[in-house]
């Protein structure tokens, strides 16, 4: 297990008439904060999250009945660049995944998994049993506005039992490109199959999906992902995000083990999933109009466990925590007057210069 240096603690004793508030620590490993808040009217549905292959930006798309785009938002909420993809690729988008092949080339995939429950009934067409995968080339780091994805190419998809199935996870192993998608159970006694992909996929045939895992214990399942390295799979739902540790790149081994359950901040429609580049904390984002995108710090027990060089090497930097410096405030406050004293411990230096230690001791 990755050792960290002790979380910054924020102390704030506030004394009126001799009482004194309890201690409250702020930086509390399970404590959410809200990164950026989407602007774009389009973004109504977002159904999935990721990152791109630098960490800068965030890919989301529309839900079914959407526009058939893909959307770039930057660290503002904005969006910088929107693409276009063939009229009638989206049946129902569920979720998003990015993957970088081993010549650095980057792909975005689409997963139109879902069961189009609503168009097909108002429609009277039977359950859906086909589905589909569309994968496009990553845009260049500064493309911004409008324009039409490269490199497209659509799956066709089903599940080996030919069954009607409902699906809004989509995972995109590092390293090797395997695809996996995940049932979507609404009811408890329903059982979550984990399915994999043939692979390579192959354009202008059926690609059928084989069941390698039986039961994925996640009700309600809207998004899942791997982390950078493929060492961890989170699978979200409404409340709570589940995390499984990979080892040797055995996926269905790793649903073997009991997860690791972290809580999610309340969303109005909790919706996509991501690790940070970093893989020390997850990504969250949700439907509906100007919503927030979380970042929630995962607890040790989730944590990474690969060393940091091996996630720069992966990621092409590391990104620091200002947060993590400031480790004690306390406030005293009484007869008219205000003390504030502040001892601030360069704790994340600390951190970064063992880190820098230890990455060159293993050079």
């Amino acid at each position: 297990m990755a050792v960290r240096s002790p979380a910054a603690i924020f102390v704030v004793a506030v004394m009126i008439g001799g009482t004194a508030t309890p201690a409250l620590a702020l930086d509390d490993p399970q404590f959410p904060t809200s990164v950026l808040t989407v602007t774009d009217p389009r973004i109504l549905e977002a159904s999935g999250l990721s990152l791109s292959g630098d960490g800068k930006r965030y890919y989301t798309s529309g839900d079914a009945r959407g526009r058939t785009e893909v959307y770039v938002i930057n660290e503002r909420g904005e969006t910088d660049l929107t693409l276009t993809l063939p009229a009638g690729s989206n049946e129902d988008w569920e979720d998003i995944a990015t993957f970088r092949g081993k010549n650095g080339k980057g792909y975005v995939y689409v997963s139109d998994m879902g069961d189009a429950h609503f168009i097909r009934k108002d429609k009277g067409l039977p359950p859906r049993t086909t589905f589909g995968i569309v994968r496009m080339d990553e845009p260049a780091a500064g493309a911004t506005g409008t324009q039409a994805a490269s490199g497209v190419v659509s799956y066709s998809i089903r599940y080996s039992d030919r069954a009607a199935r409902n699906s809004e996870s989509l995972l995109v192993q590092p390293g090797t490109g395997r695809i996996f998608t995940l049932d979507k159970t609404e009811k408890p006694e329903q059982r979550a199959a984990l399915w994999a992909a043939p692979a390579p996929l192959v354009q202008g045939q059926v690609n059928v999906l084989r069941r390698v895992v039986a039961h994925v214990p996640v009700l309600k399942a809207s998004s899942a992902a791997f982390s950078p390295t493929g060492d961890r799979i989170a699978v979200r739902n409404g409340e709570k995000a589940y995390i499984w540790r990979v080892k040797n790149g055995d996926v269905a081994g790793a649903f073997r083990d009991k997860p690791i359950e972290v809580n999610l901040p309340a969303q109005r429609q909790g919706e996509g999933i991501a690790f940070t580049p970093d893989g020390h904390a997850l990504l969250a984002n949700s439907e509906g109009p100007k919503q927030p995108l979380w970042r929630v710090p995962l607890p040790e027990a989730a944590d990474t466990e690969t060393p940091p060089q091996v996630l720069e090497e992966f990621t092409g930097a590391e990104t620091g925590d200002s947060s993590r410096d400031l480790v004690m405030i306390a406030i005293a406050v009484g007869s008219g007057l205000v003390t504030v004293v502040l001892i601030a411990l360069n704790v994340g230096r600390i951190r970064r210069a063992r880190r820098t230690g230890a990455a060159s001791v293993s050079r």
